[in-house]
Parts: structure tokens; C-alpha cells; sequence
């Protein structure tokens, strides 16, 4: 009886890995906004005449691998000649700002593209690091100023307010700067990042700053200072200087 099932079970696998029936004769590729599919073209068409069950992907990976944008990529089969490709690829999240020219790179700071349009509600950077190669990091995993970038990111998104905090300029991590519209505010150091940033929020939000011009300084965030400009009235003869005044303790 094991002999005959032996048998049957042989004669499945081979009718189904031989038989023309079961040859791909469909790709559907998915996914890709980024990704051109002219790069991958010959590759997807390779497949077809392959059997649905033993095809080879290596040639498609080899090509997409080499791609900034590529992730990863799922295949499904439906019988019994097609293939569905869906290519999951990485997200442009940081625009880095160096020399006139934008750099899109991903959360942990990997260059994706060079020129890109930035989209909505991507963290906008200022920095004087060397910009790398497509594909590698702009810092290291472990770099202050990549561990700050993430949770910098990180804060961003989670931001329900109304004031949007979008830019971070770490050209000097002694004077860590983000700003909201004219108002410059200096985070000073790369502590206590989630406390400045809801300190600079309330501070905008309850003094009604939001059209006004000026600066906050968090450095200590325990003691904030909040300098705006006066406002000017062009019939007098304007020459006053705004003060410095501690904000109030939250």
C-alpha cells in the first residue's frame, strides 16, 4: 500500500513539474512606483515557459537587488499558468538638504535618490556630512546623528498639534536648531528630545506665536527663552529691539 501512494505521489509531482499545462504563460508585476519595470522587462519575460512550480527568480532578484528602492518582493501562483510579482519597496522619508541639491533618503538615513521632489510631510535635514552612494548610509546605525534623525522622525509623526515641526539642522550637535515658520528654536544637545519639542509646541500654541518672528531656546529646557520681535509701526520710526523673557514653567 506505501509502494502504490509512492508511486501515485511520484506520478503527481512529475505530471505537475512537466506537464505544458502547468507552464507560465502570465507575470503580473506589482508595486514598483519607483522602480521602473523597464529595468526588469527581459527578466519578467524570461519566466514565461518555466513551470509555474520550479521557476527561477534569481535573474529578477539579481536586478532588483541593485535597486536604492527595493525591499523585497512576494510572488503568488494561481493556476495554472500565472504569476502575480508584488515588489515592496522602501519609503523616502528624510530630504536632505546640502550644496542647492535634495537628497531623499530612507529613515535610517539610506540615500534613495539624488534630485527627488520632496513629498508631503517628509522630515526636512540640514547638515554638512558628505552625501554617500546610492543604497549606503548617510550615518551610521549607531551614529548620534542617525539615532537622532529616527527619533527625531519618529516624534514628527506622532505630532497631533497643529504646529508642525518638519526641519532639523545638526550642523552642529551643540546647537541642534528646528524652526516653525519664523520662530528659530535651538534644541542645543541631542537629550531630552520628545520634552523640547512638546515645550517649544506649547510655548508656540499658548503664547499664540504662530505668526510672529523671533526665537526659542531649549537648551535648558527647564528654563526656556523665548525672544519675538516687536511689532513694527511703520509711521513711527522703528528702531526697538525685541527682549529676551523666560517663558513660564509648564
Amino acid at each position: 500500500m506505501i509502494i502504490i501512494i509512492m508511486l501515485l505521489l511520484a506520478g503527481a509531482a512529475a505530471f505537475l513539474t512537466n506537464s505544458p499545462m502547468f507552464d507560465v504563460t502570465e507575470v503580473q508585476v506589482t508595486g514598483n512606483s519607483k522602480i521602473s519595470s523597464e529595468l526588469f522587462a527581459v527578466e519578467v519575460d524570461s519566466l514565461k515557459g518555466q513551470n509555474i512550480f520550479l521557476f527561477d527568480m534569481d535573474m529578477l532578484l539579481g536586478i532588483l537587488s541593485r535597486q536604492p528602492y527595493f525591499s523585497s518582493i512576494e510572488t503568488r501562483r494561481t493556476l495554472p499558468g500565472k504569476i502575480d510579482i508584488e515588489i515592496q519597496e522602501k519609503k523616502a522619508e528624510i530630504c536632505y538638504l546640502k550644496d542647492g541639491v535634495t537628497y531623499l533618503l530612507e529613515r535610517n538615513s539610506t540615500l534613495l535618490e539624488i534630485g527627488g521632489n520632496p513629498s508631503q510631510g517628509m522630515t526636512f535635514l540640514v547638515d554638512s556630512t558628505e552625501v554617500p552612494a546610492l543604497g549606503e548610509r548617510l550615518y551610521s546605525e549607531d551614529s548620534r546623528k542617525g539615532i537622532f534623525v529616527k527619533e527625531f522622525r519618529y516624534l514628527q509623526e506622532r505630532n497631533i498639534s497643529d504646529t508642525m515641526l518638519e526641519t532639523i539642522d545638526l550642523t552642529d550637535m551643540a546647537k541642534i536648531r528646528t524652526h516653525y515658520k519664523e520662530i528659530d528654536i535651538i534644541l542645543g544637545y541631542d537629550d531630552s528630545l520628545r520634552d523640547k519639542l512638546n515645550k517649544a509646541i506649547n510655548i508656540i500654541e499658548g503664547g499664540s506665536l504662530q505668526d510672529k518672528k523671533g526665537y526659542i531656546d531649549l537648551s535648558y529646557p527647564e528654563k526656556p527663552v523665548v525672544f519675538i520681535e516687536p511689532l513694527q509701526d511703520t509711521e513711527d520710526e522703528v528702531d526697538s529691539e525685541g527682549t529676551d523673557t523666560e517663558a513660564p514653567a509648564d
